[in-house]
């Protein structure tokens, strides 16, 4: 066995492409953080006579100068948070002024943008680049690029920094990427780079090569940071070191300890050089794997976003299209890779520059865009819509890493090809009209995300069954937290007490709270971004819901759902029968179970003349299971083998139809749904 397969077993149970995001954990990480719960670190500042922790760190630091092929006499090595971090903490220390000229590459990611705003605050010129530049207007100047775009994988030439220094300018490497690039002949000035993407720990790099100390200004005094303080004087010395000046506070040593128990690993499956080898071998047979996947029409459906070319990596952009050339939409492919355990990116990737370009997006129009999308009620960066105004804003990424194989390969290629060439498996049900049925069951859920109750009749309008989903939970933000955003949910029953008008919530260890359905006693200082959806339950609801679920939620009552949406969901029985009997109907949170009909038969495309209880049906569509369906009622646990086996029988470009919603006209009357009710034809 090698060691990819000893240290990385876990991703044989998915498919992970998102090495540019982050790395996974290896077998060794887990089993010293295993030992480190067990054992007692004191602060590294602290002093002992034996700091495993503060040695672990200096070891640590030496592991990135060997991975980057340098040595810590030419470079200093800092932890940070994060790659970002890293960036601004140059921002804050460099000497940016009106004498000094920033050269942005576009393909640059968001952290290095907001170095570029730095220096632009700071009265710095600002010269927008696409490729080295080939002179400079002042001797102070700075040059940021990546090594490789986190976008869409194109590599940059390291050359490119001892170019631009022969012209007497910094180079700022951004190297946060899945390998590390050799600073042997090309040294940068100032490097950024990853641990998470690296070895899978949350943390940032910043490489400073040692003869430009001297040009930093020093940061403010902190905690460890110091010689001594005179805090009646305001007097204060910093100590020399740059690590401990910019290491402010206590660095998360238990964290770097895990880090270098990454390194080790890392260095067990090759050198840096090796691991990038093979990124790049296993991304020529991923991209023509990809390349064929063709559908019958001739049409390929996946389209590289931009066009690759020899000079790409380890990282893929692109998007899918249909057998008609439509774009298919990134949250039915979320969907399909959540079912499957693949982990992918989709979006921006944190590079405006290169996605506007790629996708043909000018930047008035995307602040147009964004303008339109702000008050959008999911409270995400614009490239999460996929779609604006029918054209793309974002892509999918793949990236590959030190432990991608060819396995991972194979299995994507597979699992792409039958999902979405030709539409996927997609069968055509021989039934074109929605039969008659009758209402076997009738389901409320007052409460969206958690479970309802069962009645035997119930009223109901054109826009739904009465209280059904009519409360919602949100985050402070106002941002509507569904079961798959708080699995905790599931353990949580509404019901509605129509003789007390009263909301009762019940959770699972038999605790109850009964609530007012009208006369609310509002939130106290309610921010708008919760009052303007609807009125807010006071912070008591907040407390019992912190209580059970470990957040803090706020229940709105947001009143009944638009007319023009689905006023009911259902299902059949004869098509529930096909899901398997171990699975539990609540799951679906559907309206209405009908029986006496054909499986898939409500799935049927034709329903004029369709009514119920002799009111028209005057909407009617097959619907599409979400994620909630693989959360278990009362539990709150996940499984993925029923949506994986629906998918490979029923998947239709990534999503798989199951029942009905549909709408009905009451002609403005309040009427009454019964258990035996039909829904037939005239």
């Amino acid at each position: 066995m090698n060691v990819i397969e000893q240290q990385y077993f876990h991703q044989k149970f998915g498919i992970y492409l998102d090495f540019a995001g982050a790395m996974p954990l290896c077998e060794d990480q887990n089993k010293l953080f295993s030992k480190l719960v067990q054992d007692n670190f004191g602060n590294i500042h602290s002093k002992e006579q034996v700091s495993a922790p503060a040695n672990q760190m200096e070891d640590l630091r030496s592991y990135i100068c060997s991975m980057f092929s340098t040595n810590t006499i030419e470079y200093s090595v800092v932890f940070t948070h994060n790659t970002t971090h890293s960036l601004q903490i140059l921002a804050d220390l460099l000497s940016f002024n009106e004498n000094t000229d920033f050269y942005y590459f576009v393909d640059n990611h968001n952290s290095v943008f907001g170095l570029r705003t730095a220096a632009s605050q700071k009265n710095s010129s600002i010269k927008i680049v696409n490729n080295l530049p080939s002179k400079i207007d002042k001797p102070d100047s700075y040059f940021a690029y990546p090594c490789q775009s986190n976008f869409s994988g194109k590599k940059y030439p390291l050359e490119w920094i001892s170019e631009f220094q022969k012209l007497s300018g910094t180079v700022i490497l951004d190297a946060a990427c899945s390998y590390c690039p050799s600073l042997s002949t090309h040294k940068p000035d100032f490097v950024s780079a990853s641990l998470l993407k690296l070895v899978g720990i949350h943390g940032g790099i910043l490489l400073i090569r040692k003869d430009r100390i001297k040009d930093l200004k020093d940061p403010l005094p902190a905690g460890g940071t110091v010689n001594y303080t005179c805090p009646r004087s305001g007097k204060y010395d910093l100590l020399p070191n740059i690590q401990t000046k910019l290491e402010s506070g206590t660095p998360s040593y238990l964290d770097l300890m895990l880090a270098l128990e990454g390194c080790k690993v890392r260095r067990s499956i090759g050198t840096e050089k090796e691991i990038e080898q093979n990124i790049l071998n296993l991304s020529k047979i991923l991209e023509d794997k990809l390349n064929n996947l063709v559908h019958s029409n001739g049409r390929h459906l996946v389209e590289f976003q931009p066009k690759r070319d020899s000079s790409f990596g380890g990282t893929f952009s692109f998007n899918l299209f249909t057998v008609d050339g439509k774009l298919i939409n990134h949250h039915d492919i979320q969907y399909c890779f959540s079912v499957f355990r693949v982990a992918a990116r989709f979006g921006g990737h944190c590079n405006s520059g290169s996605a506007e370009i790629a996708l043909g997006w000018e930047d008035d129009d995307i602040v147009s865009a964004a303008n339109k999308f702000k008050d959008s009620p999911e409270k995400s960066c614009l490239s999460s819509q996929c779609v604006i105004d029918g054209r793309p804003i974002g892509t999918i990424r793949f990236s590959l890493g030190a432990s991608s194989t060819i396995d991972d390969i194979e299995k994507i290629s597979e699992l792409l090809r039958n999902q979405f060439v030709n539409g996927g498996p997609c069968p055509k049900d021989e039934l074109q009209k929605v039969n008659p049925m009758k209402v076997e069951s009738i389901f409320v859920y007052p409460v969206v995300g958690t479970l309802g109750f069962e009645v035997k009749k119930w009223k109901f309008t054109d826009r739904g069954l009465k209280y059904d989903r009519m409360w919602k939970l949100m985050s402070a933000d106002g941002v509507t937290v569904n079961l798959t955003a708080c699995t905790s949910l599931a353990q949580i029953e509404a019901v509605i007490d129509e003789k007390s008008d009263e909301l009762i919530l019940k959770h699972t260890s038999g605790d109850i709270l009964s609530l007012p359905i009208n006369n609310i006693k509002p939130l106290d200082n309610c921010p708008e971004e919760l009052s303007k959806n609807g009125i807010v339950y006071d912070q008591s609801v907040s407390d019992w819901l912190f209580k059970h679920v470990g957040r803090f939620l706020y229940l709105v009552k947001v009143g009944y759902r638009d007319s023009g949406r689905m006023a009911f969901s259902s299902i059949s029985k004869e098509t529930f029968e096909t899901v398997g009997s171990d699975y539990d109907l609540e799951r679906f949170r559907i309206n209405i179970l009908f029986s006496g009909g054909v499986k898939y038969g409500e799935q049927a495309k034709q329903f004029d003349g369709l009514k119920l209880n002799g009111l028209k049906v005057i909407r009617w569509r097959p619907r599409v299971i979400c994620m909630m369906t693989t959360v278990k009622p009362h539990d709150g646990s996940q499984r993925f083998d029923v949506l994986q086996r629906l998918s490979r029988e029923r998947g239709k470009y990534g999503i798989v139809e199951l029942g009905s919603l549909f709408s009905v006209d009451c002609e403005g009357i309040e009427r009454t749904l019964s258990v035996g009710d039909v829904i037939a034809y005239d």
